[in-house]
Order: C-alpha cells, then sequence, then structure tokens
C-alpha cells in the first residue's frame, strides 16, 4: 500500500475481538476477527481477563497493519467500541487490574438487582 492515511477500528466484544482497516475514503480495505477465552461457570459467572484482552487488541491490530503494508506514521485515526455495562476495578497508581474484568451477562448479582429494581425507593423515582 502507499503513503495513504487509514482509519483503525478495534471492537472488543464479549465474545470477539474484531479490527478492521477503511480508506481515508471510508472504504473497507480488511477486516479480522479473534475470539476472547471466557472465564465462566454454571452459576453464572462471566469474566475475561483483562490483560488478555489489552493483549489480544494489540496483537489484532499488529496483524492487520502487517497484512496490509500500513505504519503506524499512516494511521489517521483509531475507533474503539467495547461491550457494554461491563466493568473492571484497577489501582489508579499503577494501572493495574484487582480482579478480572466482569462481562455484562453475568449473573451473580441478578438476585440483588431484580429485588432493588422493585423496592419502594426505586418504584418511587420512577413515578417522578
Amino acid at each position: 500500500m502507499t503513503d495513504s492515511q487509514y482509519i483503525a477500528i478495534l471492537d472488543i466484544g464479549s465474545t470477539n475481538i474484531h479490527a478492521s482497516i477503511y480508506s481515508e475514503d471510508g472504504q473497507l480495505l480488511d477486516h479480522t476477527a479473534k475470539r476472547l477465552s471466557i472465564i465462566d461457570n454454571l452459576e453464572g459467572q462471566i469474566e475475561i481477563d483483562p490483560q488478555l484482552v489489552f493483549s489480544e487488541s494489540i496483537d489484532i491490530l499488529k496483524v492487520i497493519f502487517e497484512k496490509n503494508s500500513i505504519k503506524k506514521q499512516n494511521l489517521l485515526s483509531l475507533g474503539l467500541s467495547t461491550h457494554r455495562n461491563s466493568f473492571l476495578l484497577w489501582d489508579k497508581i499503577t494501572g493495574k487490574p484487582f480482579c478480572n474484568l466482569i462481562g455484562w451477562n453475568d449473573k451473580r448479582a441478578a438476585k440483588v438487582a431484580h429485588a432493588w429494581n422493585f423496592s419502594i425507593p426505586i418504584r418511587v423515582c420512577y413515578t417522578l
């Protein structure tokens, strides 16, 4: 490829990471995906190792850049999309995670959330 400018898109989902490369005029040039390893069990636990998400994200971008002979200085922008309502606790000083990323579809607190949603304080809020 030439020294054109490119737009990269990284979509970090709850089961896959997708990377796409677009030309400046918005034409899709390439797309690739990689499956994430999910930590789950029968009790509804859904977790993902945050270090794995980071390393797999970097790897998939390197693969698509190398495959298309794109130099990082030719990257105009990077769009990022992540899965919904997942959370992670990390040390604000070191940036290291305290735990795995808890997935949006984790069911461990479902009973508590259901009870809270139908509690009197919340029902009063709905009427305001």
